[in-house]
């Protein structure tokens, strides 16, 4: 709480006036009046386990990777148990992450542990960029260290998401990098996330791809394309197969035949579809059908 007169003193809620719980009278005669967390604690909590991105993404009232049953009852839908690749514009993503992880919080009480990371994060993890002895001793204090993928991405992580396209220059072993840390989930039997933006389509040219790291994320994902068209400017990344004239991400027009000047123009999102490794011809919210769940291909985390 700031100091008295200096104009920025913590508000307190008016629910639980800062304690955090809150109580609930009884609904019958027969009950005792219980105590039960105060929204403003639950909210705090949520922000430190998901993320400010996350805990302030704008809200939406329903998502096919969680659709939720009465109070008490399993969901009817809940693919934070299934290996997902995801398309779609991370802006958008990142608001039914927190629809589902609002739900997950719930059931677990707040405990339910969510790790968010970029392909550059796994590569630098990797070659030890965060690692204990790389890190002065003050900084060691100050921020987690991570001397493996298993550190970053281990067990311990209800849920892992892979947010591809980080990457700004070219490094041989990312592909491999990528296979090892879906690899490390898969060895711990827990659930991975991988998010392809259609700025930086997954497939040939993309600085995480490799063959051998397509089959593996064919066999073992289920694909669900949350994309939404928006006709606002874009400026891809030059991935393989956007049309794309003269400088990479502006397309361009011209008013005549003439040799003149060109001019910008805006084009709707849906001109710069690259073609992509996971191509499903699926409408938004739509997934592939399902592979054999035992063996190989299988989609669910058992």
């Amino acid at each position: 709480m700031g100091n008295a007169g200096d104009g920025h003193e913590e508000k307190i809620c008016p629910k639980c006036g800062g304690h955090g719980t809150v109580l609930v009278k009884a609904a019958t005669k027969t009950e005792n009046e219980t105590w039960a967390r105060c929204s403003c604690s639950f909210a705090r909590t949520f922000k430190a386990r998901c993320g400010i991105e996350i805990a302030t993404a704008v809200p939406v009232t329903e998502s096919p990777l969680y659709v939720p049953k009465a109070p008490g009852e399993p969901p009817l839908v809940d693919k934070t148990k299934t290996n997902m690749f995801l398309k779609g514009w991370w802006g958008d993503l990142v608001s039914h992450f927190r629809f589902v992880f609002i739900w997950k919080q719930v059931e677990y009480n707040l405990n339910y542990y969510i790790q968010i990371v970029t392909d550059e994060r796994l590569k630098n993890v990797w070659v030890g960029n965060e690692a204990y002895d790389k890190r002065s001793r003050k900084k060691r204090d100050e921020m987690a260290t991570f001397n493996s993928l298993s550190d970053l991405i281990g067990a311990d992580q209800h849920l892992v998401i892979i947010r591809l396209g980080s990457l700004t220059t070219h490094n041989r072993a990312m592909a491999g990098i990528l296979k090892e840390a879906l690899l490390i989930r898969q060895s711990s039997n827990m659930p991975t996330w991988v998010v392809e933006t259609p700025d930086s389509i997954y497939g040939p040219g993309h600085f995480s791809y490799s063959e051998d790291t397509a089959d593996y994320i064919h066999q073992r994902f289920e694909i669900m394309n949350l994309t939404r068209t928006r006709d606002t400017e874009i400026r891809p990344r030059g991935v393989e197969g956007a049309e794309i004239d003269d400088e990479p991400g502006m397309a361009m027009d011209r008013e005549d035949d003439s040799d003149g000047p060109q001019r910008p123009v805006k084009m709707p999102r849906e001109r710069f579809s690259a073609p992509s490794v996971f191509n499903d011809e699926a409408m938004p919210y739509s997934k592939q059908p399902k592979r054999n769940k035992r063996g190989n291909g299988g989609s669910d985390i058992v």
